[in-house]
């Protein structure tokens, strides 16, 4: 109600509120439906049940809070990744992929949550993902699906902006 306000007598604004509901309703629903399909998986496979708690707590977190932990902000990247794709965008660039996710990457490493080795393997597994069914996703020339992750690079100062986790994600892609 307060966002309609803000943007009364603003047919753009108010057009542009529409679409975001829309999407975040759209996401909402593919996040239930991930979260269905990993539940009759875990229902299914009773011997790798105990591995769908970390994706199932992923999902839960995705669309109503922030990300909590490198695992669910790895699951918000490719649920939104994925709904981009349902809406026909056909060019999705991830951005400085490496500077959204250290915040978590270090927070995770630093708890004990999480260690180089483990992160390494997520990353493989979420690149993996990322590429999956890249002929369908490619117009023109095989592979090229329009998707962009760029790492590193400068801050406003002109200071190098490489991670270990930029590092991690060039080791990943091997």
């Amino acid at each position: 109600a307060a966002a309609r306000e803000r943007f009364s007598g603003d047919p753009e604004g108010i057009e542009a509120l529409a679409a975001f509901e829309t999407a975040a309703m759209a996401l909402t629903s593919y996040v239930a439906r991930c979260r269905d399909a990993v539940s009759v998986f875990a229902d299914n496979h009773p011997e790798r049940a105990c591995r769908m708690v970390p994706v199932r707590t992923a999902l839960d977190s995705a669309v109503v809070c922030r990300a909590q932990g490198f695992r669910a902000a790895l699951q918000c990247v490719l649920i939104v990744n994925s709904l981009l794709w349902t809406l026909g965008m056909r060019l999705v660039g991830l951005g400085r992929l490496d500077q959204v996710l250290t915040p978590f990457y270090v927070a995770d490493v630093t708890s004990g949550a999480l260690d180089e080795g483990t992160a390494e393997g997520l990353l493989k597994d979420f690149l993996r993902l990322l590429h999956r069914d890249y002929l369908a996703k490619s117009d023109a020339l095989p592979g090229d699906t329009g998707q962009v992750i760029t790492l590193s690079g400068s801050d406003a100062k002109g200071c190098d902006r490489t991670t270990p986790l930029t590092l991690l994600l060039l080791r990943s892609e091997e």
